[in-house]
């Protein structure tokens, strides 16, 4: 039923806006629309941070849902057991429906507000997202914008977004992910490269951006409308 609505809604709306590419073509094909969605790229500001002139953290960093299987928490836990170095995890552990997650070996601290995961992020950590599956991923941007080196699942959504500035790991893989993150930890040259194309690709993804691509679809939408009325 829950399928069925949500066609017939996208079916009547006068325009249906996607926050990647990949995304669109995943809603499109999901719910049979005749055209796909628009795209429209998130965009946020960088989280406050002050500023630091001391060297990257020595940790790798995933944050999100843990308990969401979707985030693969459980696979990125088994990967910390045998990391030379600390693996940190920030988001919640409980799902809102009784949904949780037993970590054993990831460093997890709880849900952070915007102001302490800023400065955590300013300490440039390898940044993890092991995600099956994102529409976009703000998360990743939050990292991007402060700098730190990516890590990514190789899905569809990661490689639109971030291109070239990130290192891209086979989905599930833990062998491959260990490996990326153990080469960023030693290599400090491609860690520091990363982490300048990592925020230079963000700066694409700002509020301003978006606020503009959808002020140009909303006036399209008063253009169609006026025609219609004419």
């Amino acid at each position: 039923w829950h399928k069925r609505m949500m066609a017939r809604g996208l079916e009547e709306a006068d325009v249906v806006v996607a926050p990647s590419a990949s995304y669109a073509a995943t809603v499109r094909r999901t719910y049979r629309l005749p055209a796909g969605p628009l795209v429209v790229h998130n965009g946020r500001d960088p989280l406050p941070a002050s500023a630091s002139s001391e060297p990257p953290l020595n940790a790798a960093l995933t944050v999100g849902r843990l308990w969401d299987p979707v985030k693969n928490a459980g696979m990125l836990d088994r990967i910390a057991k045998r990391l030379p170095l600390s693996f940190l995890a920030a988001g919640p552990v409980l799902g809102p429906h009784g949904e949780r997650i037993k970590l054993d070996h990831l460093k997890v601290l709880g849900q952070l507000d915007a102001a302490p995961l800023g400065e955590l992020l300013a300490r440039r950590p390898i940044f993890v997202s092991a995600a099956s599956f994102e529409p976009f991923g703000l998360a990743v941007l939050e990292a991007a914008q402060a700098g730190c080196a990516l890590v990514l699942s190789d899905i569809p959504t990661f490689r639109e977004l971030w291109g070239d500035a990130a290192l891209f790991v086979t989905p599930g893989e833990e062998e491959g992910f260990s490996a990326a993150i153990e080469l960023l930890a030693v290599d400090d040259t491609l860690r520091a490269e990363l982490g300048t194309k990592a925020a230079q690709r963000a700066a694409r993804y700002t509020p301003a951006a978006k606020a503009s691509a959808m002020m140009r679809i909303y006036q399209g939408l008063l253009v169609q409308q006026k025609e219609q009325a004419a």
